[in-house]
This record gives C-alpha cells, structure tokens and sequence, in this order.
C-alpha cells in the first residue's frame, strides 16, 4: 500500500528541522537550501505551508516535461525525475504544489523521494507536523469529527 506525506499547518512551529534533516539525509549538508521540502511559516498567523512533491495522482509535472524526464510508478506511486534524461529546463516548476525544485549544483530538476519509505523530515519534526501515513490513514484524519465542549462550542 502506498504511504503520502501530510502537512499539519497549525502544528508547525516553523523551526525548519524538516528541511535541515533532509537537506543531510540527501546532500549531508546541515542547511536548509538543499531540502526538497520547503517550509514558509506565517508568523502572524502561527501556521506553516508545506512545499514538497506530492507524487499527484495525475501530476502535471509529467505532461510539462518535453523530454519525459519525469514518470510515476504504477505500483508505488511515486513521482520521479530521471537525471540522466533531464534537460534542466525548468518546465516543471509550474507544479501547483510547489514540489519540484531545481538543484543548485547541477541545474537539473529535483523532487522528494520520500527518503525511499523513512522519510527525514517526518523523523525529525519535533511538533509531529508532518507524517508519513496511507491514503486510508488520511481520510481517517480529515473526516473525524470536531471535538467540542460540553456546551457544543467548538
């Protein structure tokens, strides 16, 4: 069964451990510009967004390709990117989630590989922003129903 990342944008503290724990895991650089997630944190509002591949049910990062660099697994449902086919053209950038990023070293496309099932930035989130969970998992997360007080309040 396929596992996903979430997001839990009010959890975030902004602490940016996600990306330094994947910017080592991939690059061993202890630094946050060359993590493949990326983290923006509102401070006004106290919540965070995530910027990672989400490997799309139908991502549009494949149809943009010219040089079909970019392919999804039909088993596991990852998305991709093949460095020895891509041109570095930047097509994919256009992704509406903001998954794909573009290697400072190389110039060629990059997006989260899930650190190949044991995700990084999962392991070291202190506040549990995000998690490493089943399609089935998530829907569990988003349909249970909002705990309220005894007077109903939410």
């Amino acid at each position: 069964m396929s596992r996903m990342l979430l997001f839990y944008s009010g959890k975030c503290a902004g602490c940016h451990y996600c990306e330094i724990a994947c910017s080592f895991r991939h690059k061993e650089v202890c630094g946050r510009s060359d993590s493949l997630i990326r983290i923006r944190h509102d401070e006004k509002n106290l919540t965070g967004s995530a910027f990672f591949c989400h490997h799309c049910g139908k991502p549009v990062c494949i149809e943009l390709c010219p040089v079909k660099a970019i392919k999804k697994d039909g088993e596991s449902g990852r998305v991709t990117i093949d460095a020895k086919v891509c041109i570095g053209c930047g097509l994919c950038l256009e992704c509406p989630l903001g998954g794909i990023a573009m290697d400072r070293v190389t110039g060629l496309a990059v997006n989260c590989d899930l650190c190949g099932g044991t995700p990084a930035c999962v392991e070291f989130c202190p506040q549990k922003a995000l998690q490493y969970i089943t399609p089935a998992e998530a829907r569990l997360v988003h349909t249970a129903p909002v705990k309220t007080d005894k007077g109903g309040k939410k």
